[in-house]
Formats: C-alpha cells, structure tokens, sequence
C-alpha cells in the first residue's frame, strides 16, 4: 500500500515539474540561495 502510494505521489510530482508552464516560472538557483541564506545564516 505505501508503495503504490510512493509511486503515484513520485509520478505526479514528476508530471507537475515536467510541464512547461512549471520549467516557465521555476526560480533560478540563485533566487533559491539567496532567500534561504538570512534564514540559515542568522
């Protein structure tokens, strides 16, 4: 049971950042370190 569930949650999070729509608005690493690094380095 847990493993179908793992399966389908993987698949669908697969399918969500394959979209285009997602690869669009998807923030750069950058952006990503940079909103973390107050939080981490407080």
């Amino acid at each position: 049971m847990f493993e179908d569930w793992l399966s389908n949650c993987s698949l669908i999070s697969l399918t969500l950042f394959s979209r285009e729509s997602f690869q669009k608005t998807k923030p750069s690493p950058e952006h990503v370190i940079a909103g973390w690094e107050p939080k981490v380095n407080a």
